[in-house]
Formats: C-alpha cells, structure tokens, sequence
C-alpha cells in the first residue's frame, strides 16, 4: 500500500493492514450517519416564520426561515455527505491500487523540479 503520495504517484510503500486499507469506507460510513442525522434534524426542526412571537427570542439555534429552506438545507448536507463518500472512493482506489512490487526509490535530485530537463538537455544554457 502507498505510504506516501507525490506529484508523480507513489514513492513509498509499506505492508497492507486491514485498519489501514478500510479506514476511508469507515470514515465514510461516519460521515454519512452523521450528514443523514443532521439533514434529518434539519426537516424536524420548526421554521422560524412558524414560531409564535415570544418564541422568537435569541437562540443558539440557526432555524431555517421556512419549510422548502429547511428542505434545501437537507438537500446540500446531504450532497455534502456524497461529495465526502466520492472523495472516500478515490482514496480507497489509490489505497487498494495492486502491484506485484514496490517501484524502485529515485534519488531526491531527480524528484526535483526540472530534474528532468536538466538530465536530458532540454534547459537553456547561458553561453
């Protein structure tokens, strides 16, 4: 499994656990509990231009001012919680990416920006 990510992909690799390789799908299954719970809370609390004058007082509550905001709201929370679980599957693609063996370390220099151009002549030289 990739221990470290750069510019040009994996450059370090350690031994699969099974902590490690499913920690984004349980991150996700969090996060998705978590979403759908507040997108859920979202719909069951009481709109503000339902609220009777003297329940209008300060509140720690930010309510939604009517029902279809309420029904807005739930709908962005829970394209959030897609969004995340998107995130969550590039990350378990790049963790579970199969390869009979690690690639060769490079040295430092050559991971270097213009390592490359340097190495083949493709600079420009003063002269």
């Amino acid at each position: 499994m990739p221990q470290h990510l750069g510019a040009d992909g994996a450059d370090a690799w350690t031994d699969k656990s099974a902590g490690a390789v499913f920690l984004p799908v349980l991150l996700h299954a969090g996060t998705t509990a978590l979403t759908a719970g507040a997108a859920a809370m979202t719909l069951r609390m009481r709109p503000a231009a339902e609220l009777a004058p003297q329940e209008r007082g300060p509140s720690p509550v930010n309510r939604p001012a009517t029902r279809a905001s309420a029904l807005r709201i739930a709908r962005a929370t829970l394209l959030l919680g897609f969004c995340i679980g998107l995130s969550a599957a590039a990350t378990c693609t790049v963790m579970l990416e199969y390869r009979s063996r690690p690639p060769r370390p490079r040295p430092a220099a050559a991971r270097l920006p213009g390592a490359h151009r340097r190495r083949h002549g493709g600079g420009k030289r003063a002269g």
